[in-house]
């Protein structure tokens, strides 16, 4: 009787221990956001890297970040490391800069259940507490045209936060985190990843998405011209496409990451590559 009860509790470890690790992670967020409501944000150091970046950043550059794992739950942790298929590129998320008109750079992202945020990328730059690494990409395009994309990004930003934000407030939906598409890079060939469906609304293409943050920048993109729509329709997509060239942009644009500057946020160090 006691080996069986031995056996019970063993049987019990594990899962136990993921639902007390999920349960601290969504702790840890909503302890967070609580606290950004109370604290006005210090401003960047004027001259350092972080202030450069948030400086000369621009519409439609692109933010890429890696999480902490420990700090996003087991479910979150393992759709972080299904989005991480190209070695090359280690980034689980990424977002889209939108200068808005009062020239505050915002960040446009999904998480992995969907919700749509816009965070200041002065704090995002500031937040070493969620993210391990983050990196601008910025886009060589023509000036000209940066300028004509400038109205539909802004219009594109506030539908997809009307649509799909939450204000950014944390859900508490791990289940979320480990939908058959998410988890799809780490079993399936590429072929055979879920697709968008072409008519579907915004929010269910990102709840149904391998990837809602590289799916929310494809269609940022293809809101201002810059990716084809048909293309955007079609795709199932992670962050990396987004850096090595697999999506094909439109106008002469181009994301260049040889002008990336990585910024290790725990450390403050920081690389131009």
């Amino acid at each position: 009787c006691k080996m069986a009860w031995r056996r019970f509790a063993a049987a019990g470890l594990v899962p136990g221990s993921l639902v007390g690790w999920e349960l601290f992670a969504y702790g840890k967020q909503r302890q967070k956001f609580d606290d950004a409501k109370k604290v006005r944000p210090k401003p960047l150091v004027e001259g350092s890297t972080a202030w450069l970046i948030e400086r000369d950043a621009r519409t439609l550059d692109l933010v890429c970040v890696r999480h902490k794992a420990l700090d996003r739950g087991p479910a979150a942790a393992l759709a972080d490391a299904a989005a991480r298929v190209d070695e090359a590129y280690p980034y689980d998320g990424v977002g889209v800069v939108v200068v808005e008109r009062d020239g505050v750079s915002r960040v446009l992202r999904a998480d992995l259940n969907g919700t749509v945020t816009a965070t200041p990328l002065a704090s995002l730059l500031r937040d070493h507490a969620a993210f391990a690494e983050v990196a601008l990409v910025p886009l060589v395009w023509n000036d000209d045209d940066r300028e004509a994309i400038a109205t539909p990004a802004r219009r594109f930003f506030a539908e997809a936060l009307l649509r799909c934000g939450s204000g950014g407030a944390p859900r508490f939906a791990p289940w979320a985190a480990l939908r058959d598409a998410r988890v799809a890079p780490l079993l399936l060939p590429r072929a055979s990843w879920p697709r968008l469906p072409r008519a579907a609304p915004l929010d269910a293409r990102l709840r149904d998405a391998v990837s809602p943050a590289a799916t929310l920048a494809l269609e940022t993109l293809g809101a201002c011209d810059v990716v084809r729509s048909d293309y955007v329709d079609g795709c199932a997509s992670v962050p990396a496409d987004l850096l090595t060239g697999r999506v094909p942009l439109r106008r002469g644009a181009r994301y260049a990451p040889e002008r990336r500057v990585d910024v290790v946020v725990g450390n403050a160090a920081s690389s131009d590559t």
